[in-house]
C-alpha cells in the first residue's frame, strides 16, 4: 500500500485529499515509510507557503508515532521558514495554540504546556532567531495558561 501511495504522490498532484485519508489508517508506530517517501511529495504538491504550512500542521498534530519527531518533521518540512514568511513569530504562537487546543494534542505540565511543543523545543537543533522568539511565545503563553 505504501508504495501504490508514494507512486500517488509522484504522479498525482491533486491526490494530497486522498493521500491524508491513507495517513489515517497508516500505524505510524511501526511504519516509517509515509514520513519518509509520502510525506515530502505531498508538502511539494500542496504548492506554496501557506498550503504546505496547513498540511504541515495537519501532520504536525497528527499521529507522529514512532515515525518521526516533531522537531524532525518541523525541519523537514520547513515549517519556520514558510511561517516566517507569512506572520511574526507571535502571529504563528498564537495559531499554533489554538490549532493545539483544537485538536488531540496532550497538555503537558511543562513551560511549553503542551508535548508536542515539549519535543520541539527539546529536539530542536541550532533554531533560527525566528524559531527562538517562537519558542519564547510560545513558553509565555503556556505560562499564562497554568493555573495560578
Amino acid at each position: 500500500m505504501g508504495y501504490a501511495a508514494w507512486c500517488l504522490a509522484r504522479l498525482d498532484k491533486t491526490s494530497n485529499d486522498v493521500l491524508l485519508r491513507y495517513y489515517g489508517l497508516v500505524d505510524t508506530d511501526h511504519e516509517n515509510f509515509f514520513f519518509e517517501k509520502i510525506a515530502p511529495l505531498m508538502l511539494e504538491n500542496a504548492g506554496d507557503a501557506s498550503p504546505r504550512l496547513e498540511l504541515a500542521e495537519q501532520f504536525y498534530f497528527g499521529d507522529l508515532g514512532n515515525a518521526i519527531d516533531h522537531a524532525a518533521l518541523w525541519r523537514m518540512a520547513k515549517m519556520a521558514e514558510h511561517a516566517a514568511s507569512l506572520m511574526t513569530a507571535q502571529q504563528y504562537a498564537a495559531r499554533l495554540l489554538a490549532r493545539a487546543a483544537a485538536t488531540f494534542a496532550a497538555r503537558s505540565k511543562s513551560e511549553f504546556g503542551y508535548y508536542c511543543f515539549d519535543n520541539l523545543a527539546r529536539f530542536l537543533t541550532d533554531p533560527s532567531r525566528w524559531e527562538t522568539e517562537l519558542l519564547q511565545e510560545l513558553r509565555q503563553a503556556a505560562s499564562d495558561l497554568a493555573p495560578q
